[in-house]
């Protein structure tokens, strides 16, 4: 028994270690928002997130003080309170996602107020619940004695139910943010022609980090599955803090660097179906005005450009780098790409790309590593992926086959 009793204050101990590196974590990384220079609003989402988070830590911190024995309804308020916030986790990073993958500002609208219907649910079961005497509060979160009466039995199924809430709106917001930056994949080709650093692959890892406390959390509450390890969750929290910390202080927001006043000014308009609006969209605001003349005109200048200048050897070529070099604007340029020559802007540049690493191929000097990175690719991996889609081939087969040909 005392064996036991050992184990337990020693878990307890590394929760409250965990909880209170967490909030001191989440107070920096806010503190670090609110002072950080330009698109502010941005961060406010992940402002939200990481107070929540606060809140959510404040009560297993709490324990180790005596006071919180003393204030027996204060650390039972701080127990609801650490629930109710949960249901502010997902939507926060969902508003936090959609702000830095939109081409354009936007602005809180009245319909996405519904996004904290669950949270104001929430507080209504927060404000039945810490309505009720001591006794049945000790009752809900420490298994205390005494009668079950109808109303303790509908707050603590409602504080339940809000729990269950809360892992569904979590599986929901999951897939609204992967669908969010899978979009969000496809928007880039339409700007860059290199979109490895551009895909925002930290923001996978934080959900599946969230995701994984959520399910963590649901198992210390309903199982004793994890009980001896029940600071696995905490665990798994600080991973998510210090990640989403590290990041969320470093991204910026996608924002189309060329063309930037066309969509500035069409921004506030655009906030009626933003969610879904891809940046080739953005590049159809002026379509009507170009005539089928002008359109054959850019066509030329864009392939006697890439003949002459050969600018897909820049990895780090833009749209805007295009536009620039014939002289036209950004949203032309890309109109020209999609409805004349039938490609977005980073399939036809590694296309070009494509045709010159077959040029270089027959060459026995030169690697395929060395060949990939001549012509405009940041790495192995892209290349192949694009000399697959392009030839049907990977580039080793290619070379081979070729070789093989010119013995016989």
């Amino acid at each position: 028994m005392t064996g036991m009793v050992e184990e337990t204050s020693i878990v307890n101990n590394v929760e409250t270690v965990l909880a209170a590196i967490i909030l001191g974590q989440c107070l920096l990384t806010i503190s670090l928002l609110v002072t950080k220079k330009g698109s502010s609003h941005i961060h406010i989402p992940l402002i939200v997130f990481f107070s929540a988070f606060i809140v959510n830590s404040f009560g297993t911190t709490l324990n180790t003080f005596s006071f919180a024995e003393a204030n027996i309804f204060f650390k039972y308020a701080s127990y609801v309170f650490a629930y109710i916030c949960l249901l502010l986790l997902f939507p926060s990073l969902w508003f936090y996602v959609r702000n830095i993958t939109s081409p354009v500002f936007i602005h809180w609208r009245k319909r996405d107020a519904w996004h904290l219907i669950p949270f104001l649910i929430g507080l209504c079961v927060a404000v039945l619940v810490l309505t009720l005497p001591d006794t049945m509060l000790a009752q809900i979160f420490n298994d205390g004695t005494g009668p079950v009466t109808p109303l303790l039995i509908v707050a603590a199924f409602s504080l339940y139910g809000v729990v269950v809430m809360w892992a569904i709106q979590s599986v929901c917001y999951f897939v609204l943010v992967f669908r969010q930056l899978l979009l969000h994949k496809q928007q880039l080709k339409h700007y860059f022609s290199s979109t490895e650093d551009r895909e925002l692959v930290w923001v996978y890892g934080v959900s599946i980090f969230l995701l994984s406390a959520l399910l963590t959390t649901l198992l210390s509450m309903f199982t004793s599955v994890i009980d001896h390890v029940s600071y696995l969750v905490d665990i798994l929290d600080l991973c998510l803090i210090f990640t989403l910390s590290h990041w969320g202080l470093r991204q910026g927001s996608f924002m189309v660097k060329s063309g930037t006043d066309t969509v500035r000014k069409n921004s506030k308009a655009g906030n009626n179906n933003c969610e879904s609006l891809a940046l080739h969209s953005v590049a159809k605001y002026e379509k009507s005005a170009l005539s089928d003349t002008h359109i054959d005109r850019i066509a030329a200048n864009i392939q006697r450009v890439m003949q002459a200048d050969k600018l897909y050897l820049d990895p780090n070529l833009s749209l805007g780098d295009l536009a620039k070099a014939v002289s036209e604007p950004a949203n032309y340029v890309s109109q020209t790409l999609n409805g004349r020559l039938g490609s977005t802007f980073f399939d036809f540049i590694n296309t070009q790309r494509i045709q010159e690493a077959l040029l270089l191929l027959p060459m026995q000097n030169k690697t395929i590593l060395d060949i990939a990175y001549e012509v405009g690719f940041n790495s192995r991996s892209s290349f192949y992926k694009a000399f697959k889609r392009e030839i049907g081939l990977t580039p080793t087969v290619y070379k081979q086959q070729m070789h093989a040909n010119l013995r016989k």
